[in-house]
């Protein structure tokens, strides 16, 4: 016996049971999308308040950190101290950096990338003049005086100096992960840009062993007074180095590291840079 065919739209009208589940499904679809975008419009206006909650509270544990690694190192001190340095939950340090190592690695971070700013920007401007002083050696001293001269007043007079020269000097001693971060941000540019000008100063390559040493002799010269301030000061009388007194030290360092080239300050020196300490009045 043959069944008859049948086909889809066959008894199919506008009135009847199938049509009005079709138009049950499309409204519970539109119903559906409408719940999803006012649930993403939700969303979106939220995200941003948790962020800025967020930024808040990243901003305010790698302040924190600065001090805290600067003072006791990364091993010398718990996480949960560091969470109450900050003011935040202990969870926080887990959340955002996963874990201490990670935190103290975003501290180092962002001393490079931002309080170190000054020492960068002083590097690429100098560098810039370099490249267009034509292997002057007259140029290149002058570079050098100036450089290590605004290298000095700024280690000397920048508020969190201390933190700063107390951690890089924490990852010269011991290496961590973070060195490769201070290296790479900080010390290799200078300390480059350095032997360039000891290089051209001196006509000889920059690259020997001569002359990266001299350059590093340089570099001491100028972060031995940071890292040995309150000797400075003991032996002198002051309570603290002032702007007048840091401008007079790093004119001595920015002279001494001229003869240490081998070439005559007075030579170059338009007068900006005046030997000798004298007391404030």
């Amino acid at each position: 016996m043959m069944m008859p065919t049948l086909h889809p739209t066959a008894g199919i009208g506008e009135n009847s049971e199938f049509s009005l589940f079709n138009r049950l499904t499309k409204s519970i679809d539109c119903i559906i999308l409408i719940l999803k975008g006012e649930i993403m419009a939700k969303n979106s206006e939220s995200m941003p308040r948790k962020s800025k909650r967020g930024d808040k509270a990243i901003a305010r544990l790698l302040d924190a950190g600065v001090e805290a690694f600067a003072r006791y190192g990364l091993e010398g001190i718990a996480t949960r101290q560091l969470a109450k340095a900050a003011g935040v939950n202990v969870a926080a340090i887990a959340y955002y950096f996963g874990g201490k190592e990670g935190y103290y690695l975003a501290v180092v971070r962002h001393l490079v990338q931002e309080r170190a700013k000054p020492v960068r920007d002083l590097i690429e401007r100098v560098r810039g003049e370099l490249s267009a002083s034509r292997e002057n050696p007259e140029t290149a001293v002058r570079l050098l005086l100036q450089l290590l001269h605004g290298l000095a007043v700024t280690i000397m007079l920048k508020h969190d100096a201390v933190a700063i020269a107390s951690i890089f000097s924490r990852e010269q001693l011991r290496p961590t992960d973070a060195f490769e971060v201070i290296y790479e941000g900080v010390i290799q540019p200078m300390h480059q840009l350095v032997s360039q000008l000891v290089a051209q100063a001196t006509r000889k390559p920059p690259d020997t062993p001569e002359t990266i040493i001299r350059a590093h002799v340089l570099l001491g010269q100028v972060l031995f007074f940071r890292i040995a301030g309150t000797t400075l000061c003991r032996r002198l009388g002051w309570n603290h180095i002032t702007e007048i007194r840091a401008e007079q030290i790093a004119n001595i360092i920015a002279e001494m590291a001229c003869r240490a080239v081998g070439l005559d300050p007075r030579q170059i020196d338009s007068g900006k840079h005046k030997n000798g300490v004298r007391d404030e009045t």
